[in-house]
């Protein structure tokens, strides 16, 4: 039975006619499974353990990677979505760091991942597939829809969603914002009066590392002027291009 056929009618099924179009299929889509089935219109649906989402989104927007699409005003093509890419964990704020060019939640053993999610080996935050916020049978509440095992808001722009997020089109589901924010890019004023502005971002001056050390030992180097960690002194990548295949540029180092 061909992935076409058995898709044929579904809108008419609902969701439960798309599971029951996988069994047919045989396999189902058990965790880490995915499947992608459509129906006699064209219209396709991805789905996996969590749920179904449509297979291209319903809107462009930032959407990026097919056919002559091209980002704009500098912005690079991460993960399908265009985004002002980040290059050092510094730009992305409290509690965040740089991942292949994309400002993510960090977390280690005092800092837990939100509900949904686990701590990897990387320091950052993948979805717990075994215990996931939501399932086929934990569904979403509130008019949320479950994406990779989160309840997340639909939408088909950016401004349906969260003031600090964003529309991802390639899921049409708000993200948390993954670019990074230069607190201080309009009104350099805004920094604290130990720190000045550089480049965006207000960061402490220094004449020599001795001083950085004092200040914090996270960012006990004197490089041009301020006080920047060793990764960020002297990085191995500032993208995923950088490294080798298979491995992530996570705060400047290649894991």
């Amino acid at each position: 039975m061909t992935e076409r056929r058995v898709m044929h009618g579904i809108r008419s099924l609902g969701l439960a006619g798309v599971w029951l179009a996988l069994a047919a299929m045989g396999g189902g889509c058990g965790s880490g499974a995915e499947q992608t089935i459509c129906d006699s219109a064209g219209s396709c649906q991805v789905c996996d353990a969590y749920g179904c989402r449509p297979a291209t989104p319903s809107s462009q927007g930032a959407f990026c990677g097919v056919g002559e699409e091209t980002c704009k005003d500098g912005q690079q093509c991460i993960d399908g979505l265009c985004l002002n890419p980040c290059e050092y964990s510094s730009e992305c704020g409290p509690g965040r760091i740089c991942l292949n060019s994309k400002c993510v939640v960090g977390c280690d053993a005092s800092t837990p991942c939100p509900t949904g999610y686990k701590c990897n080996a990387k320091g950052t935050c993948d979805p717990d597939v075994a215990n996931p916020e939501c399932s086929t049978s934990k569904p979403c509440v509130g008019g949320l829809k479950c994406v990779s095992g989160i309840c997340t808001g639909g939408c088909t722009k950016t401004s349906e969603c969260a003031p600090t997020e964003i529309c991802d089109t390639t899921t049409s589901s708000c993200i948390k914002d993954p670019q990074p924010k230069p607190p201080c890019a309009v009104d350099p004023n805004v920094c604290p009066a130990a720190q000045t502005c550089k480049n965006g971002y207000c960061r402490y001056p220094c004449a020599d590392s001795e001083t950085c050390t004092k200040i914090d030992v996270r960012i006990a180097v004197c490089k041009d002027g301020i006080c920047m960690s060793e990764a960020e002194a002297d990085p191995k990548c500032t993208k995923k291009d950088d490294c080798p295949e298979g491995k992530d540029c996570v705060s400047n180092v290649c894991l």
